[in-house]
């Protein structure tokens, strides 16, 4: 995914999705002072109020096993598209949180978001991706198909279901305030839920897409 992600750095799509940051005031700031998030440190967090959006965060990555810095770095940000793809993967985990998406079935849901709010190029492919290969019975060996009909319309069933996802992702991120905007080291001890209504998310609560479920 990374190397997806650093293929896309010079591109016209990593330029344009640059100019969509910058037509919202809110994101065109954080992008020029480039402000950087704490290092997320799972034993201070656990220390938040319960329910806040710190410690929920603390909680399900660490039940998970889950290591905050997942990512590799940039060797600087001082360019905009080194930082925006920094941003997008320090802040990945927290949209799982204020989304309600959950880390495997919810992922092509949590990268809509930034898709559906300023086209970042590399989740674009990634979620196209996704669909396409859902929508495919399974092939093995010698070019023979193991599918039977009612396997093909599992198949099918399954591309359904996944686009439902990618569109409820999608649309999440039309109607939330600007999530590149949000400085998420600064409201760690706010309710997760107040987080939710300031930024206009209702998130996915129940199902096999949830991390509630």
């Amino acid at each position: 995914v990374f190397d997806l992600e650093d293929g896309f750095r010079d591109t016209i799509w990593m330029k344009k999705c640059i100019e969509h940051i910058k037509n919202n005031p809110a994101s065109a700031k954080i992008l020029e002072e480039r402000y950087v998030e704490p290092e997320w440190k799972i034993d201070e967090m656990l220390k938040l109020p319960e329910h806040s959006l710190g410690w929920t965060y603390a909680k399900i990555m660490s039940t998970l096993g889950y290591d905050p810095h997942f990512y590799t770095d940039r060797k600087s940000i001082e360019e905009e598209t080194d930082y925006v793809t920094m941003r997008v993967r320090s802040t990945h985990d927290m949209l799982h949180i204020v989304s309600g998406f959950d880390m495997i079935n919810g992922e092509i849901a949590t990268i809509g978001l930034n898709v559906g709010q300023y086209g970042y190029p590399g989740f674009m492919l990634l979620d196209l991706m996704g669909l396409f290969f859902a929508c495919f019975p399974t092939l093995e060996g010698g070019g023979d198909t193991k599918s039977t009909e009612a396997h093909i319309r599992d198949e099918v069933r399954t591309g359904g279901m996944l686009f439902d996802i990618l569109v409820a992702g999608i649309t999440m991120a039309r109607k939330a305030k600007p999530l590149f905007a949000v400085k998420f080291g600064e409201i760690l001890d706010q309710p997760l839920e107040k987080v939710r209504k300031d930024l206009n998310i209702e998130p996915l609560t129940s199902g096999s897409f949830s991390w509630y479920t």
